[in-house]
């Protein structure tokens, strides 16, 4: 797969953006790469956010509200992905879950 990298200034904010060079490369630059997530930090989101801004955490309907957010998200994957099973099974026991929690 080529990568293609882009650089730019924005010396003006009233035009229009135009790319005046560019080069295929094989890796992503160091420079680059050190700025970028990795998909551990994207795991650890969670974790971290409990750490730095508990009060999010602590309001009184968080798992609820988590609860929509991923189901939300779930149900906007389905067209896409529509012969998935699994995502379909997580659908649905987040479904369950919410049904258990409100009764």
């Amino acid at each position: 797969m080529n990568n293609l990298v882009a650089e730019y200034a924005l010396k003006q904010t009233d035009a229009t953006i135009g790319v005046a060079d560019y080069k295929i490369m094989h890796e992503i630059p160091k420079y680059l790469s050190d700025a970028m997530l990795s998909i551990e930090d994207y795991q650890n989101i969670e974790k971290w956010m409990r750490e730095f801004y508990p009060e999010i955490f602590s309001h009184k309907y968080y798992d609820m509200r988590m609860k929509y957010y991923t189901l939300e998200a779930n149900i906007r994957l389905l067209p896409k992905f529509s012969e998935n099973e699994e995502l379909r099974q997580v659908v649905i026991k987040i479904i369950d879950d919410m049904e258990i929690a409100t009764s």
